[in-house]
């Protein structure tokens, strides 16, 4: 009987070695032919189309440079779509294609679990760039998208929706999407494009789904909403990106759970590569009444570089049916906020937490440079600890702490012109701490395993690589605000697998 479960055992192996030893290279190129084998680069197929509907799981397809005008849905388990090393092929519709403009199709559609995508261009979509989600019912995930360009887009450039959980799009740049709102004479006026037909109004949206990672990502020049973490979704992470010129908002969290905003660089621009005014407000975070959630809780937000937008930091909540939808827990500590400029229907003020928008709310080891206009406002103490923040003056008594140094310029090394910002000027270096800052060994120490995190993280902005700076450069204690600055080490170390803190709390000197 041993002997037998042995030899089942063994059949067993050899048919999972043997089903591994099947999976296939294929290679397209605008100069094979649907007809040839495909399974060699001197006879590739001639289109994505025929691809997607001849592999099988495990299969890698290899593409060769060229403008395909084609779309394609990846429906098969465990693929790849990659491009021929030093090459970059293009999906390019024009704005022509199947169903005209107001189409939410989608340039690639990824469908089933475990795909990659990587090293492609995707451009003039009448619809969708590309899009993750669960087809029919089924689900979409662990999917990665890698290196790609997606941009001009009728609708968003790029969608995660329902039934695609744990995907992760990793140093892609995304920008010019949702075209269709282009057509509102008021970027701001909802309405209006609905009346137009408009479709979502973001360059990035996602909906519904759970534990996305966007890392090392340039999210810029939209026609509206620029990175929009949408209704129902769940600790998604975003993570050393650059995101700035959208109109209406940089990075919009609306109606979800969980979510972590970290080393990231956001700014307004004066005017984007649409023509437009790309100052939006940098991190904006809602309940919305369309939803139909009464509360949600739990974003962190730290380490990111702000500057120049409508609001930099705003949590609000909407009054709906006699109550008001809260915000609750929003921990945002150890950012840099810089010149908040207000709009024509916005308020100039650089940190806002609106009326009645929740309770739990930590403000910890900020820094928040503002010459005009408002510098901070919060109605209510009780919703809010607030501490250890160096303003560049006062606030309004609810944002106060104990323990704040004496109000002043944070000296960082851009000490001007913050409000004339171009897309791309921007570096994460502008915003370094400088030698004689008042914000040096001022802030409060919070965990073990944020020092970690502090001491060792990479990104890379502007395509460089900058580590962000030890705790330990500039004296014994610990910094307030991002304090970012330029190294260019020959072998960085690069951790994936990054952790919020564990235990986020403001520690008493008693």
């Amino acid at each position: 009987m041993k002997f037998t479960k042995f030899f089942v055992l063994i059949i067993l192996s050899s048919l999972i070695i043997a089903s591994n030893a099947l999976a296939t290279t294929y290679y397209v190129s605008k100069g094979g032919s649907n007809s040839n084998r495909g399974a060699s680069v001197s006879e590739p197929w001639a289109t994505l189309n025929y691809a997607a509907s001849h592999i099988s799981t495990g299969d890698i397809v290899v593409v060769r440079s060229g403008i395909y005008k084609e779309n394609i849905s990846i429906n098969v388990k465990n693929v790849t779509f990659e491009n021929y090393p030093g090459e970059q092929p293009i999906l390019d519709w024009d704005f022509e294609g199947p169903g005209g403009k107001k189409n939410y199709t989608a340039m690639i559609s990824v469908v089933a679990d475990g795909v990659t995508v990587k090293g492609f261009e995707v451009r003039e979509s009448t619809g969708t760039g590309i899009s993750v989600y669960g087809k029919d019912g089924g689900t979409a995930n662990n999917v990665t998208i890698k290196n790609c360009k997606i941009h001009d887009t009728w609708y968003p450039a790029f969608r995660i929706l329902d039934g695609a959980d744990n995907c992760t799009v990793e140093d892609c740049e995304i920008y010019k999407g949702s075209y269709v709102m282009s057509n509102c004479s008021v970027p701001f006026n909802a309405s209006i494009c609905r009346a137009e037909g408009w479709g979502d109004p973001a360059t990035i949206q996602i909906n519904n789904c759970a534990y996305a990672t966007f890392r090392r990502c340039v999210i810029r020049d939209g026609y509206n909403e620029g990175f929009d973490i949408d209704r129902y979704s769940s600790n998604t992470t975003v993570e050393y990106c650059q995101i700035y010129g959208h109109p209406a908002v940089q990075l919009y969290i609306c109606s979800s759970n969980n979510q972590i905003i970290r080393y990231n660089i956001i700014y307004g621009t004066n005017t984007n590569e649409n023509g437009q005014n790309g100052y939006g407000p940098g991190i904006y975070i809602n309940n919305e009444d369309n939803w139909k959630l009464s509360n949600v809780e739990n974003f962190i937000v730290y380490g990111n570089c702000i500057a120049n937008t409508a609001r930099n930091f705003w949590v609000a909540s909407q009054y709906v049916g006699g109550e008001y939808h809260r915000v609750s827990k929003v921990y945002a500590y150890n950012n840099t906020f810089i010149e908040a400029r207000g709009t024509s229907n916005i308020s100039q003020v650089n940190v806002l937490f609106n009326d009645k928008v929740g309770d739990g709310h930590i403000f910890v080891n900020n820094i928040i440079w503002q010459t005009e206009g408002s510098i901070g406002f919060s109605p209510n103490r009780d919703i809010i600890t607030s501490d250890y923040n160096l303003w560049s003056k006062e606030p309004v008594d609810k944002l106060k702490g104990a323990h704040d140094p004496p109000y002043a310029v944070p000296n960082i090394l851009k000490t001007t012109d913050w409000k004339n910002l171009y897309g791309g000027e921007i570096t994460g270096s502008e915003f370094s701490l400088q030698k004689s800052s008042p914000a040096i060994d001022k802030g409060i120490a919070l965990t073990d395993s944020y020092d970690w995190l502090i001491d060792t993280d990479v990104s890379n902005w502007v395509n460089k690589e900058f580590i962000l700076k030890s705790q330990k450069i500039n004296g014994t204690g610990w910094e307030i605000g991002a304090d970012i600055y330029c190294l260019y080490p020959t072998s960085p170390p690069i951790h994936s697998d990054l952790l919020p803190p564990s235990n986020l709390k403001i520690i008493s000197e008693e």
